[in-house]
């Protein structure tokens, strides 16, 4: 992430079809901190990653997330295709 941005810990989801996968935080610990916009909220600044657990054949999942900037500019939600062959690559 960007230096003074963080990550909604609610605001981030990876799914496939709608259904949200099993998945173990892997590296960061969620912040809490009184938001302008949504009052108490926990957060992830710096970096965070998850271990997505794939119990079938899938060609790409959907990743969603919001965060902000320390200065109070909120980011819109956005919503990403990952190719799983991308990721293995990676």
């Amino acid at each position: 992430m960007k230096e003074n941005c963080f990550l909604y810990k609610d605001k981030f989801k990876v799914s496939f079809n709608g259904e949200e996968l099993k998945s173990q935080n892997k590296k960061g610990e969620s912040q809490r901190i009184n938001d302008i916009y949504f009052g108490e909220v926990e957060v992830y600044f710096d970096q965070y990653e998850k271990e997505i657990y794939i119990e079938e054949e899938i060609d790409t999942i959907n990743v969603t997330y919001q965060g902000c900037n320390e200065k109070g500019f909120c980011y819109p939600l956005i919503n990403k295709i990952v190719s799983i062959e991308e990721l293995g690559n990676s």
